[in-house]
C-alpha cells in the first residue's frame, strides 16, 4: 500500500527586510541620487528578495521534505551466549530484523519492508514477555531487555510508528544499562529528523 503525499501550505519569506541606500550630505543630495537611480535600486531589491525567498524554500525542502543521500549504519543487537540459556528466538528475531532493514531501499514509503519489520517487532515483543528487570541472572534480564528496546526503537522508526519509538526511548533512558543508554543518546537526533520528514511526506 502506497501512502499518499500531502503538502501543507507554508508561508516563507514573510519577513520585513531593509536595504541601506548609502549616506548623503543632505536630503537634496539623496533625492537627486534617488531620482537618477530609482529604477536600478528597485530592480536590485526585487532580485535580492527573490533570492532570499528561494534560499528559504530550499532550506525548508531540505530540512523537512527532502531525503538526502547519506550512509548510516543501523545497529541491531543479539545475544551471543549467557550461562546455558538458549537464545534461538533472539537470533531468529535478529535475522528477521536484518531482513526487513534490507528491504527499506526498495521504495520511498518503505511499504515493501513493513510486513517483515512488523513480524520482527512482534518477535521481539514476544521475547520481552519473559523479561525480568529485577534479576540480572534471568535469561531476559535487564541488559538483554534494554538491547531489545533498542532494536524495537530502530524497527519502529522505519515503520513510521514514532509513538512506539518514544516509548522505547523512554524505557532505555530509564534503564540502568549504560550500553543501551549510550546507544540511544547517539540515535535520538536521527530519530527526530526521521519523524519530521515522515510527517511532512506521508501524513
Amino acid at each position: 500500500m502506497t501512502a499518499p503525499l500531502f503538502f501543507r501550505q507554508t508561508m516563507i519569506g514573510n519577513t520585513k527586510r531593509t536595504k541601506s541606500l548609502g549616506k548623503y550630505k543632505s536630503t537634496y543630495a539623496f533625492l537627486d541620487w534617488y531620482m537618477k537611480n530609482k529604477t536600478v535600486v528597485y530592480k536590485e531589491i526585487e532580485n535580492e528578495g527573490r533570492a532570499a525567498s528561494v534560499q528559504s524554500a530550499k532550506g525548508l525542502l531540505e530540512s523537512q521534505l527532502g531525503f538526502v543521500n547519506k550512509t548510516r549504519r543501523a545497529e541491531v543487537y543479539s545475544v551471543k551466549k549467557y550461562k546455558d540459556y538458549d537464545y534461538t528466538d533472539v537470533s531468529l528475531a535478529y535475522n528477521k530484523t536484518n531482513e526487513g532493514l534490507l528491504k527499506l531501499g526498495e521504495n520511498a514509503d518503505r511499504s515493501n519492508a513493513y510486513e517483515t519489520l512488523r513480524e520482527a517487532r512482534k518477535m521481539w515483543n514476544s521475547i520481552l514477555e519473559e523479561s525480568n528487570l529485577q534479576n540480572k541472572k534471568e535469561r531476559i534480564n535487564p541488559k538483554v531487555s534494554a538491547i531489545i528496546w533498542c532494536n524495537i526503537a530502530e524497527i519502529s522508526v522505519w515503520m513510521g510508528d514514532f509513538n512506539q519509538v518514544d516509548v522505547q526511548v523512554q524505557n532505555i533512558k530509564n534503564s540502568g544499562v549504560f550500553k543501551a543508554k549510550n546507544h540511544i543518546a547517539g540515535e535520538t537526533n536521527f530519530y527526530n529528523d526521521q519523524k519530521t520528514r515522515w510527517k511532512a511526506n506521508f501524513e
